[in-house]
């Protein structure tokens, strides 16, 4: 029993000083090179003779009950290592850094029926780039009949069109998925494609993915001023592509802005908070 509880220990000792060692992980940490820091090679090897150790005490218990040992005094008493002690982790390991934040503060609130002017916040972007926000926004009811939105897109030259993708709740319940109308305009919030109304929000397909969080990370990768890809994650690292068809077929057109919107097509007014959105300079490809 005694060497199990040693063998678990030193195999979490281990396990943590090689993630350290792992050039994926090591900018997770304040590392500093010996004697400031801990020379992590030397502990791991340290660590991995220690857990050798405890399986030959372990084995010899088992041969010789009246002569079993715990691992220090075998090596001391049967092996004839005077002092020697297990590893112990050093008081200098380094510390994991601090994570930076990402809590949403930007904080988009909408009015009743604001589909005919979309509150929304504006940012400069380049011709290609990829845009990721952590969006939190919560609905109360299974489903509406008409829709509320909230999410990320590309504004066109003229202030007015915009493509994107949005969470947001309407007839079908809570969604993911793609929406395009105009910023501004008559209001009327349309589930198709085919209406020219000036200021429909149009819903790109169905079926949509269902998403009952209430927060939801949004991704959309733009090539030379047009969506190419939407994307979105529940927890921000793995992304589910959302299919884009009309947004596809619009022509590029010069100076398009990021936009974060949200908006109302019913008598409820919400709020939807974002974090800063990440905007990743992309290199367009040659031709």
């Amino acid at each position: 029993m005694r060497c199990a509880k040693l063998r678990s220990k030193g195999i979490d000792m281990l396990n943590l000083v090689e993630y350290m060692l792992d050039p994926r992980h090591a900018d997770e940490f304040e590392s500093a090179a010996p004697p400031t820091g801990p020379d992590l090679s030397a502990l791991q090897a340290a660590l991995v003779s220690d857990l050798d150790v405890i399986e030959e005490a372990a084995s010899f218990a088992i041969e010789n009950l009246k002569e079993a040992r715990d691992p220090e005094t075998f090596m001391r008493d049967i092996r004839m290592i005077p002092g020697f002690h297990l590893t112990a982790l050093p008081t200098n390991m380094p510390k994991q850094k601090m994570k930076p934040t990402e809590e949403p503060h930007i904080s988009i609130t909408t009015g009743p029926r604001s589909s005919s002017n979309i509150p929304r916040r504006v940012f400069d972007v380049p011709d290609s780039f990829q845009a990721t926000v952590k969006l939190t926004v919560r609905f109360n009811e299974p489903a509406i009949s008409s829709a509320r939105h909230a999410g990320i897109g590309l504004l066109g030259p003229s202030g007015g069109r915009y493509f994107g993708a949005s969470k947001r709740i309407d007839t079908g319940g809570h969604l993911v998925g793609t929406v395009h109308g105009n910023v501004t305009g008559d209001g009327s919030v349309a589930d198709g494609s085919n209406s020219t109304t000036g200021g429909e929000q149009h819903l790109v397909f169905r079926p949509e993915q269902p998403v009952f969080d209430e927060t939801v990370h949004l991704r959309i990768t733009v090539r030379e001023r047009k969506i190419r890809e939407a994307e979105f994650s529940r927890d921000g690292v793995e992304f589910t592509p959302i299919r884009l068809r009309l947004i596809n077929s619009i022509r590029p057109a010069a100076e398009k802005k990021l936009i974060l919107f949200a908006f109302s097509g019913d008598d409820t007014s919400f709020t939807a908070s974002f974090s800063e959105p990440k905007i990743v300079d992309l290199v367009s490809p040659p031709g």
